[in-house]
């Protein structure tokens, strides 16, 4: 069959292969596990891992953990709008991380007590030396000024922990290795917390969606369904595993109506509001590249800007992202604006179809 009638996870594979078969001596994977089944995921380990007489050099960009871990023996970290390279793996670097965030609080907590003893002890000699107008102490005055200004060099130290001795800094220059830096308080990882919209089925005792004896396919080929039964009831979180191509996608399509049974019935109770996330879910935004995500929900729910970015803040993309033109937004910032589109109606069924895709840890 054509490319274009397989499975997400099959058009993996193929766009794979065609990479894999070249002879390169870089080659360069954007997010390549996205759509593969599990054994899919292991057999690309392999292959990368593989002895070779002269392997390519590889950079990927991926949000599996264990692929990254497996695979990886650097790390580049975008952050800042800067790139910083770490020579080992992830796992390495994830320490590393850890222990120099626990190192600059020490240090910030230090530069803290530092400027505040500093402060209490030039204002004390403020009050002193103003204490009687008559007899200005000028020399206290000036050491006041001198402690308050000798605060800026509070913190000064390098990457490594070590402080800078502040008689050498007008020594240094851009040639140094190491510039001073001070101590100053990081931004806080943001940790998303997506928050769907919560929703109280109608009332009733059967299930939400339920199939008797389906049979699916597309067109003339062999049915893909076949003798399918199920049930969704309300509050249950239900996981389809199976490899490419076994018909997850045809099940989640006939459970949300998107494809008929060609036999037995399929039954949803009156009032159940139903929502898709398919593997490609993106490419529904593509007609409105142009439109800022705000802006596509403020015209097509009829809601004010603040609602729109309220909503969107709600899945991980607020601030300038809600504004810029979606053609400008990455592919996990794209999918944030679907999953935030597709659940604006509070749908009583959430049917998902590889929902992590494209999406960082």
């Amino acid at each position: 069959p054509p490319a274009r009638a397989l499975s997400g996870g099959w058009r993996a594979r193929v766009a794979l292969g065609a990479a894999l078969l070249e002879k390169c001596d870089v080659l360069l994977l954007d997010e390549p596990t996205n759509h593969l089944d599990l054994e899919g995921v292991l057999r690309l380990e392999q292959r990368l891992l593989a002895e070779q007489a002269s392997p390519p050099t590889i950079l990927f960009v991926s949000h599996d953990r264990g692929f990254v871990e497996a695979v990886a023996t650097d790390v580049v970290v975008f952050e800042d709008q800067q790139l910083k390279y770490f020579r080992g793996g992830f796992a390495e670097f994830e320490q590393r991380s850890e222990e120099r965030a626990a190192n600059h609080e020490r240090r910030l907590d230090a530069r803290t007590r530092q400027e505040t003893a500093a402060r209490e002890s030039a204002e004390r000699l403020r009050q002193r030396a103003v204490a009687n107008k008559k007899h200005t102490n000028d020399n206290a005055l000036r050491q006041a000024k001198q402690r308050l200004a000798k605060i800026e060099r509070v913190g000064l130290g390098r990457d490594d922990g070590k402080r800078y001795k502040t008689n050498s800094l007008k020594a240094l220059d851009e040639s140094c290795v190491r510039l001073p830096s001070r101590v100053e308080a990081e931004r806080a990882r943001r940790e998303d917390q997506f928050s769907f919209p919560a929703s109280l089925p109608p009332a009733g005792a059967t299930a939400l969606v339920s199939l008797d004896g389906v049979r699916a396919g597309y067109g003339n080929a062999d049915d893909v369904l076949k003798d399918t039964s199920a049930q969704l009831r309300a509050g249950a979180r239900v996981a389809l595993v199976g490899p490419n191509g076994a018909g997850k996608s045809t099940l989640l399509k006939v459970l949300a109506g998107d494809l008929a049974p060609t036999a037995g019935d399929v039954r949803r109770r009156p009032g159940v509001r139903t929502a898709v996330v398919s593997q490609h879910h993106a490419d529904a935004l593509r007609p409105h590249a142009a439109s800022s995500a705000a802006t596509l929900f403020a015209e097509r729910h009829r809601c004010s800007d603040l609602e729109a970015r309220g909503v969107l803040g709600r899945f991980g993309l607020g601030g300038a992202a809600a504004t810029l033109p979606l053609q400008r937004l990455s592919g996990g910032q794209k999918a944030r604006v679907s999953l935030a589109e597709l659940t604006w109606d509070a749908p009583h069924v959430l049917l998902l179809d590889e929902p992590t895709n494209h999406l960082d840890m």
